[in-house]
């Protein structure tokens, strides 16, 4: 049996047996969101379109659609949401409100002055709940064996690390003073 993590790994199915995946919690998320500025969320879209193209022989470009995400994230909640109620999830969510959650904090507070544009990293509630539906629906799937993962991983480690460094530039940048030297 392959060993996967699901949206941290790639996604390698052989159809024969249940696919053991590890899931990424929604505080793992919150966690790794904040700390690399924002950019953890392009990358879970990445992964889970990704996860549909392979799982549904879509004809897509996964790169493209977490790049322009404002153009692509509501049909990926979507995706979401059948793939739930493919898997008898009865939790739901609004797309359309999600969307618009997503794009006034992402591309609306980005506009803001120092330190207010901070206020975009609020983006990540609009991931929360299609996270939890997903992961349900993989916990309710008879294709996979999912698990929520414990900790962190590796590679998910080294962002952390990094994150906080950049964190810490950031707040040292911020405080009166000390752009001067």
């Amino acid at each position: 049996m392959n060993d996967n993590l699901i949206l941290d790994d790639d996604f390698n199915s052989d159809g024969k047996d249940r696919i053991h995946v590890d899931l990424l919690t929604k505080y793992n998320f919150i966690i790794l969101y904040f700390l690399t500025f924002g950019l953890y969320g392009p990358y879970w879209q990445y992964k889970t379109w990704t996860f549909f193209n392979q799982r549904q022989n879509l004809d897509i470009w996964p790169i493209p659609r977490a790049i322009f995400a404002i153009f692509f994230i509501y049909s990926l909640f979507e995706k979401i949401l059948a793939f739930a109620k493919y898997n008898e999830v009865s939790k739901t969510y609004s797309s359309g409100g999600l969307f618009a959650l997503f794009a006034v904090l992402t591309y609306g507070a980005d506009k803001l002055p120092e330190p207010l544009f901070l206020l975009s990293l609020l983006a990540v509630f609009a991931y929360l709940q299609p996270i939890n539906v997903f992961n349900l629906a993989m916990i309710n799937s008879d294709d996979f064996d999912a698990k929520y993962l414990e900790g962190f991983t590796q590679k998910q480690l080294i962002l952390i690390v990094c994150g906080v460094i950049f964190w810490l530039l950031l707040i040292l940048g911020l405080l009166p003073g000390t752009t001067e030297f």
